[in-house]
């Protein structure tokens, strides 16, 4: 559809709003980040800082030293460490659908405020290999604007994501193909 945007909101809980975390009584970062898209989308307003937060659009998957490499479309910063999973299996895409016990929890080992992190897949067993990759897969993924990533010159969180990986090419970048 064209003209449409959305705003990434998942950063600003509410625990404590009668009308349930969803609906956070603070509107005013949530009118900021639609106006950031609206500006561009709607009204074709040129701007050099992105109006969405960083996406992944390269990987390299180092089974050799646990770790994956992922490579953002923008600057970084990073707030936390937790919220990227990986599912481990030894082989079989259908261990690695949604609701699988087979993901883990990957902490970020390296991260450069220019544009890429490192994940420490060690928590897989020798046995497995990484399937898919996602990420802020919660109801509530972080604390108030305390997620792992956003982006440098906009503050914009980077929205949640599910990846499964289509071939295993160890050492090699990839593209995301989402």
């Amino acid at each position: 559809m064209k003209k449409v945007f959305m705003a990434v909101t998942m950063d600003l809980p509410d625990k404590t709003s009668p009308y349930t975390s969803i609906h956070p009584r603070n509107k005013e970062d949530v009118v900021h980040r639609l106006i950031m898209a609206g500006m561009v989308v709607a009204y074709g307003q040129r701007s050099s800082v992105p109006f969405q937060g960083p996406f992944p659009i390269l990987y390299k998957y180092r089974r050799t030293y646990n770790t994956l490499h992922l490579i953002y479309d923008q600057q970084l910063e990073n707030r936390a460490l937790d919220g990227f999973e990986v599912c481990c299996s030894g082989g079989e895409k259908a261990a690695c659908s949604i609701n699988s016990t087979n993901w883990v929890a990957v902490p970020i080992m390296k991260m450069s405020s220019i544009n890429w992190l490192v994940l420490d897949t060690s928590h897989c067993l020798s046995s497995t290999i990484v399937m898919a990759l996602r990420y802020a897969w919660l109801e509530t993924p972080c604390q108030f604007k305390k997620c792992a990533i956003y982006g440098k010159r906009n503050k914009l969180p980077a929205p949640p994501f599910y990846y499964a990986i289509k071939k295993i090419k160890t050492d090699m970048f990839q593209k995301f193909a989402i």
